[in-house]
């Protein structure tokens, strides 16, 4: 995938209400973190969301939160780590409430 459809990805119009496009991002990432469903705390969505981005690139590491301002905070991600993932991968992430912006990609508190 490239690096543009990446971005197209997060900035292109959400069909269907919030908690049904939540529900599909919820049920990609729990297919693809299949070793850990059974764990109830698995039913936290921002954990969710962390727990698949350090799926996504096992190679990585350090912090998954690289910076925080009032009510949101920046994910270390780039464009061109997701360029690597598929697109049901970042429409998964953009559903459970990821966001892109010129600063990279964040998330809200």
């Amino acid at each position: 995938m490239t690096e543009e459809r990446v971005i197209e990805i997060f900035e292109e119009d959400k069909v269907g209400s919030y908690a049904e496009r939540a529900n599909s991002g919820w049920e990609h990432m729990r297919s693809r973190l299949s070793f850990i469903t059974d764990r109830p705390w698995l039913e936290r969505n921002d954990l969710l969301v962390f727990l698949f981005i350090a799926s996504l690139f096992p190679e990585k590491t350090g912090d998954i939160i690289v910076a925080a301002e009032h009510d949101h905070f920046w994910l270390d991600l780039r464009v061109e780590d997701l360029a690597k993932a598929t697109e049901e991968d970042c429409h998964a992430l953009r559903d459970m409430g990821v966001i892109y912006s010129n600063d990279g990609f964040m998330m809200f508190a």
